[in-house]
């Protein structure tokens, strides 16, 4: 099973929003202090995510890593986005037996 991370925005273009945009492979990104890396396979999937219903590659958008949401992201060249923060999504309780 591959892990996938979500890239969400505004469906129509724009920038942010709660819509999801599509998923790129988890184990195409490396993430650092405020910055991500991407693996060229991960940055085609994420230029094509951005560019569907005429978005723009530089509009912003978040991105949810597991349990890590990615707050403000932008591409800042080929493979490599900038974040501007970030917080950690609540994961549904489990009711124990």
């Amino acid at each position: 099973m591959t892990l996938m991370t979500s890239v969400v925005g505004v469906l129509a273009g724009g920038d942010g929003g709660p819509d999801s945009l599509g998923e790129i492979e988890s184990a195409g990104l490396s993430i650092g202090w405020n910055r991500a890396t991407l693996s060229a396979g991960a940055d085609a999937a994420l230029l094509e995510i951005l560019a569907r219903d005429g978005g723009t590659p530089h509009r912003a958008f978040e991105l949810h890593h597991g349990a890590l949401v990615l707050l403000r992201c932008q591409r800042v060249g080929r493979s490599e986005l900038r974040f501007e923060g970030s917080r950690r999504r609540r994961q549904p309780r489990v009711p124990s037996a």
